[in-house]
């Protein structure tokens, strides 16, 4: 399978940014904002600890694998409201996964208050920073729609889905390791796809790597794989399909949804449909449906309880 371009400056970034054509940049040291320094759990508990924030938990670490049983799926889409700290002391080593909009630090055009301070911590990589030896940012803040803050575990895969914002992503790991297995837009007639998901078992992208042959179901397919380490900067461009899987014990990942310009190459595929199971789509639908309707429950149970101490 054909590995993520690496480039060597943030020209050669831009470029790719200008062509909708995934890269891989490495950050040099002098030009780390300060959360590769602060954000260890140590850090982050102390500082922001206190927050209320929801996760999901996955006994297989799959959220969500199409193949898996329906309530294997519906436990998987469930949220435990704890906080922060509660999160990373034990969350991560349980396999949970932050539901993700409940740690935006950058939406709407502003910082979100309750992780104003972490915002600072990254801002630089996308406003001017101070010191001007550190370079130009990679985007402007009118250009930067959202940030949002990730945090896992090993062993944690996400489904295959592409961003339905339409937006680019710049995709920083801060801590940990990642593996980010990408196919562009073009591929969707292959990837079972319903709206912004790809509906395929996880099985099928494992075979991508080490398997004697390739599933058939992904012939005619153009993967590209990307192994990221502290420091890389991932640019996934709109559209393109992407399937995460967690391998550090400890990963931090910040995401930085930027607006599309125009593409150099013409105009981005837009996906459509290419799941014909009805059955499997209801399967998943009612999971959603089931789940978000406990999340709701917990929700009201635990807002009764708090107006009773």
């Amino acid at each position: 399978m054909e590995q993520v371009e690496r480039v060597s400056s943030v020209e050669a970034l831009r470029a790719c940014v200008d062509r909708n054509d995934p890269c891989v940049y490495r950050l040099p040291s002098e030009s780390r904002p300060p959360c590769f320094e602060v954000w260890t759990k140590q850090g982050l508990s102390a500082r922001v600890g206190t927050r209320p924030v929801a996760a999901r938990y996955s006994p297989s670490g799959a959220y969500i694998d199409p193949a898996e049983g329906f309530w294997s799926l519906v436990a998987a889409l469930r949220t435990r409201r704890m906080s922060f700290a509660r999160y990373l002391e034990s969350g991560i080593e349980r396999g949970m996964m932050l539901s993700g909009t409940e740690t935006y630090l950058y939406e709407h055009g502003r910082p979100v208050g309750a992780w104003r301070e972490l915002w600072d911590d990254v801002r630089g990589l996308i406003a001017e920073p101070d010191d001007a030896s550190r370079g130009a940012p990679l985007c402007s803040e009118e250009e930067l729609h959202t940030v949002g803050l990730w945090i896992s575990g090993r062993g944690v895969r996400s489904i295959l889905h592409y961003d339905d914002s339409g937006d680019n992503n710049l995709n920083l790991q801060v801590a940990g390791r990642k593996r980010v297995t990408l196919f562009p837009p073009s591929d969707w007639r292959r990837l079972d796809t319903l709206l912004a998901l790809g509906l395929h078992p996880f099985e099928v992208y494992a075979s991508l790597y080490g398997a004697a042959e390739v599933d058939p179901r992904l012939a005619g397919t153009a993967p590209r794989c990307a192994e990221l380490e502290v420091g890389d900067l991932l640019f996934i461009p709109s559209r393109w399909y992407h399937f995460v899987e967690h391998q550090g014990a400890f990963n931090v990942n910040v995401t930085c949804w930027f607006e599309r310009g125009p593409v150099a190459s013409g105009p981005v595929v837009a996906p459509r449909r290419s799941c014909r199971s009805v059955l499997k789509v209801l399967r998943l639908v009612s999971a959603l449906l089931l789940a978000l309707t406990l999340n709701g429950i917990g929700r009201l149970l635990a807002a009764r309880e708090g107006r009773g101490a």
